[in-house]
């Protein structure tokens, strides 16, 4: 179970409703605007400017008005990462080695023995596409396995829920192979070792909790009171919901990518002995899988 995050800030009640204006991201959330937003619409009703308004529960002045501002703050909680279904997609094959080998005897087979090692890069791509700026960080580690659709080993990562952003990192593993190939008599072989990348795309989402009140201090009594306290249920915006009482709710959302290599494995073509003057007519091809991933490549059998 991945611990929730958890933030303090202050808060309480109100008849006014504002309508959130749309953010210049309309997917990027920020909460300390969109309560900048609800503070400028209450001194445009009460006629009244507003000193100031704390969402922390750490202003020093909350200690005049004899409150406690324990009950009175915000809380976000950021949940568990959930995975979508995972889209993959084979990409071509890579020939990264090719070799002739001819054997011009009459009767007899030959053998040749293909010892190559190359490094290999597996590329990771974190995107949070609906994020929630709350003034401070917010982010969840996950890990992918097979039950998220990865092929390859486990990948944890960090997600960031605050920002629009697209983060990459890249690993490089090594690949080997060794293996002996027959060349029957009179002819020529063409050995090529091929590396086949998948792209893989997982979505995403995050439910993000927030709760509580806010405190706002007028310069003037409004209602008999300087200082009053809005439940963060008077914000309205499309990206929130109302999940229950004094409680709204965000869901963060984006992809995990990653290219990364499935399989290896040498292409033996067959063809008449070459000679100097003619095209030459493929009698065969083999396939010779590998176990790459793990060193050394295991013959057939």
């Amino acid at each position: 179970m991945i611990p929730y995050v958890l933030l303090l800030a202050i808060c309480c009640a109100s008849q006014i409703v504002l309508q959130g204006v749309a953010a210049t991201n309309p997917l990027l959330f920020d909460l300390e605007e969109k309560i900048q937003e609800y503070v400028d619409a209450l001194s445009v009703k009460h006629g009244v400017k507003v000193s100031w308004w704390d969402m922390y529960g750490n202003n020093s002045q909350f200690k005049w008005f004899k409150v406690s501002t324990n009950p009175n703050k915000i809380v976000v909680q950021a949940g568990p990462i959930k995975f979508g279904e995972a889209k993959i997609n084979s990409l071509q094959p890579k020939v990264i080695y090719t070799n002739w080998v001819h054997n011009e005897q009459p009767d007899t087979s030959t053998t040749t023995r293909v010892k190559r090692s190359t490094l290999h890069n597996t590329t990771h791509t974190q995107s949070t596409k609906k994020a929630f700026n709350c003034g401070f960080k917010l982010s969840v580690e996950a890990k992918l396995n097979e039950s998220a659709g990865s092929i390859s080993a486990s990948v944890s990562t960090n997600f960031d829920l605050t920002r629009l952003n697209s983060e990459s990192h890249t690993e490089t593993e090594k690949y080997s192979v060794k293996q002996v190939v027959t060349v029957p008599p009179m002819r020529s072989v063409k050995i090529e070792w091929l590396i086949t990348d998948v792209s893989r795309e997982i979505p995403w989402t995050a439910d993000i909790k927030v709760t509580g009140s806010f405190g706002v201090r007028f310069e003037r009594r409004v209602n008999g009171e300087f200082l009053w306290y809005y439940p963060v249920t008077r914000l309205r915006d499309p990206l929130l919901k109302r999940i229950g009482p004094k409680v709204m709710q965000f869901t963060a959302n984006g992809t995990f990518a990653s290219v990364y290599g499935v399989d290896a494995h040498l292409r033996v073509s067959e063809y008449e002995l070459m000679d100097k003057n003619g095209e030459p007519l493929v009698i065969t091809n083999r396939t010779l899988p590998l176990n790459a991933r793990q060193g050394n490549a295991a013959a057939p059998q």
